[in-house]
């Protein structure tokens, strides 16, 4: 054989082999991740999410999408401040991830010891943004909205979900971790803060009224969408059917009314009223409060549902607690005297 074609072929090997090395070493693992702030809902004891897989988006000359279809479950109970592994993408760089979809199959969730149907969008797309490292972290601060019907008591899980690029150990024997103090910065940095001026809770003009200041303290702007309103729950058990609003249906949350939750909800109007949720059509888009404004939200009306006035029951003598919840984790807490 002639010896130039025997160097021809090592010198063709050995460039696909530097090439091989080059791909290698130019892509990395970058891992989705994702954790649930303290501020599940009230009375909840399970809310666990079902996925059949995870999509990125990537930046760059020719933006295109990698997926994957490994799915598995998310118990969001013990995600409490703490990390979780969704799963890995070989790609250049974290830093070119801008969109992160996971494809939600299913919602599980118990409250007051009852399994409740609860509905929920197909997938949950968030934007990437600020921040280096790794991984993506997502922090879902999601919301479950009771849709008291005539014949039913449906749930809506709404996550408002914020992610950042942050530094991640990865390869360990454990997918979850407890979430560190820069990733919980790197979280803050990107979610909205909002601020409660004064509120008041009361009769006027013979119907309840309800009025919130919220205040903007970030430089983000924040998409108030609900109130709750929480008294103390009864127990679901013992208490099933009894009094106005609690229903007497089979199975699920059919048989779960407000005066069993001790919750009532509200959506936030674009132009700031709160009307009560009595369906999943008037889960209404929501008031944008600019950064470092003012806005006050106002409720007047019945509390009624199925033909009875709901009762809540007070925390401390006349004192309620409310949280007013918006989009990318925007989120305040206060309480309500009532007078």
């Amino acid at each position: 054989m002639n010896i130039k074609y025997i160097y021809i072929g090592v010198a063709a090997i050995a460039i696909v082999i530097l090439v091989y090395i080059f791909i290698l070493n130019t892509h990395t693992n970058v891992a989705v991740v994702i954790t649930d702030p303290s501020n599940l809902p009230t009375n909840l004891q399970n809310l666990t999410l079902y996925y059949s897989g995870v999509s990125i988006s990537m930046n760059g000359a020719h933006p295109h999408w990698f997926n994957s279809s490994y799915g598995g479950k998310i118990d969001m109970a013990t995600l409490i401040n703490k990390t979780e592994v969704l799963t890995e993408f070989p790609v250049s760089s974290a830093a070119d991830v801008r969109e992160v979809i996971i494809w939600v199959s299913g919602v599980e969730t118990n409250i007051l010891g009852m399994n409740v149907t609860t509905l929920f969008e197909k997938d949950i797309s968030v934007n990437v943004s600020g921040g280096a490292g790794n991984a993506i972290l997502i922090s879902l601060s999601p919301s479950l909205i009771p849709i008291f019907t005539q014949n039913s008591t449906d749930f809506y899980f709404e996550p408002s979900a914020v992610a950042a690029l942050t530094n991640y150990a990865l390869n360990t024997t454990s997918k979850i971790q407890r979430l560190s103090n820069e990733q919980s910065l790197a979280l803050e940095s990107l979610t909205p803060k909002l601020y409660i001026v004064n509120g008041s809770f009361g009769v006027a003009n013979g119907q309840q009224s309800i009025s919130i200041t919220v205040r903007d303290v970030s430089s983000y702007p924040a998409t108030l969408k609900y109130v709750f309103l929480s008294g103390a729950p009864f127990s679901a058990g013992n208490n099933l059917g009894q009094g106005p609003g609690n229903g007497s249906g089979g199975g699920g949350g059919s048989r779960l009314g407000p005066n069993n939750l001790g919750v009532i909800s509200f959506v936030v109007s674009e132009n700031g009223t709160m009307y009560m949720v009595n369906s999943s059509s008037n889960l209404i888009s929501g008031y944008v409060l600019s950064a470092e404004r003012n806005i006050t939200l106002k409720f007047n009306g019945e509390f009624a549902f199925r033909g009875g006035k709901i009762v809540l029951t007070p925390l401390s003598p006349d004192v309620y607690s409310f949280v007013v919840q918006g989009d990318n984790g925007a989120r305040a807490a206060s309480s309500l005297k009532y007078s």
